[in-house]
């Protein structure tokens, strides 16, 4: 047993410090060892990416701490006491990103040598029994959740279908027999030129580009005058008055998206310019609402994740020949992200250095394919006669029939 752990221990006596990167079942056991070793002053800290319902406060009188809470020399070792593969991947690129470079990752030998050493298996015991007790308690939460929300969803429908029937009825079939092109702000949309001959619906910072004359415009994230992604960076005092000024000058009918219950930072300008200057409209994103209906008149649009999916629902709902989306190219934590230079700059802004809200950037990739998917399932069966075509694929390649645009930025149909 011993013998198997002389890799780590040789690791461990050239430091002055460590830390552990785990704050359960594993890290327990390593803080033993490292206590009977006499390593045990030399831990500065157990670390977690964030800190959750089951992150104890401390192991074995190790204080637990969030990773980007560390403020120790970046060549401090880190020792990784977790065991999945991918957790380790996930791991890696974090410290790598964070520039700490000074790793070691344990291996499955080394931990069952050293329960096998210490013969005791009460940190596993004590870690169960809290699992298991915090899982109980986070169940008993959702499903309190769950029944609040539909129960708001119920209070709620009967002004979803008054104001819906008011804000889409009239489009109905509106754009029948035509091509509808979905303009998002990725930047691909810089490929594409301008053609009147189609329509074309706007999302988001879209309304900055002057090039693209918009017949419909979509938002429900408008910026507030605060940190919204709450990443402790400053989000620019004007910003908010740029997308209204903005706003107020688009020739073309605006709908503005509103989440039934949720008092949003990221919020619609209900208050600041006339009612009559846009057409309110309502999403919900709870997960035990069907994500898409085929008459938006009647029912909540499903608006999770992007602002694209309240206006592909309303494209279909007008009833047009095809649908062609430009500029929906996911996001890079370290590429552009804009079809503008400024939007990219405030968004890297905003986000700072925060290793989490880059990775759940990447993340929303993936969640964004899965209900593109659906959405997908959803047209063939709802609207047979619309072809939906994706423009210049990034990220989201082989959901939807796909073309590219030319050297003069005309799609190629």
């Amino acid at each position: 047993m011993e013998t198997l752990l002389n890799n780590l221990k040789r690791v461990i006596e050239k430091e002055n410090k460590f830390a552990i990167y785990g704050a359960g079942e594993f890290a327990s056991v390593l803080v033993q060892y490292c206590s009977r070793k006499g390593f045990a002053n030399k831990i500065v800290n157990c670390i977690v990416t964030k800190r959750d319902s089951y992150t104890p406060a401390h192991i074995l009188g190790v204080p637990v701490i969030e990773l980007e809470q560390a403020k120790w020399e970046k060549n401090t070792l880190i020792i990784v006491a977790i065991l999945s593969d991918k957790a380790k991947q996930e791991v890696k690129n974090s410290l790598e990103q964070l520039k700490w470079n000074s790793q070691y990752f344990m291996t499955k030998e080394e931990f069952r040598a050293i329960y096998g050493m210490l013969g005791d298996f009460s940190a596993a015991i004590q870690c169960e029994l809290r699992r298991f007790f915090v899982q109980r308690e986070v169940q008993y939460e959702r499903q309190q959740k769950e029944y609040e929300n539909l129960s708001l969803l119920i209070q709620s429908m009967p002004v979803v279908a008054e104001t819906h029937q008011q804000t889409f009825g009239m489009y109905k079939d509106a754009n029948k027999g035509k091509i509808v092109v979905i303009c998002a702000p990725g930047p691909s949309l810089n490929c594409y030129q301008y053609n009147d001959a189609y329509v074309h619906i706007g999302l988001n910072s879209v309304l900055f580009n002057d090039e693209i004359k918009v017949d419909y415009y979509f938002n429900q994230h408008i910026p507030s005058e605060v940190d919204f992604y709450g990443s402790g960076c400053d989000v620019h005092p004007g910003l908010r008055k740029k997308y209204l000024e903005h706003f107020s000058k688009l020739k073309c009918v605006k709908f503005i998206g509103q989440k039934i219950g949720s008092d949003w930072t990221i919020s619609p300008p209900f208050g600041e310019i006339s009612n009559s200057n846009y057409k309110p409209y309502y999403i919900s994103d709870i997960k035990t609402t069907h994500r898409f209906c085929a008459d938006i008149r009647y029912n909540f649009l499903y608006g999770a994740r992007s602002i694209i999916f309240p206006a592909l629902q309303f494209a279909l709902f007008t009833n047009p020949e095809k649908i062609l989306i430009v500029g929906s190219d996911g996001y890079d934590a370290s590429e552009k992200n804009y079809f503008q230079n400024e939007m990219d700059h405030e968004m890297r802004e905003r986000m700072g250095e925060k290793v989490d809200i880059r990775n759940e950037l990447l993340s929303i990739n993936e969640q964004m394919e899965d209900i593109y998917k659906e959405f997908r399932k959803f047209a063939m069966l709802s609207y047979p006669n619309t072809e939906i075509i994706m423009v210049n694929p990034v990220h989201y390649k082989g959901i939807f029939k796909e073309t590219f645009t030319d050297e003069t930025g005309r799609i190629l149909l």
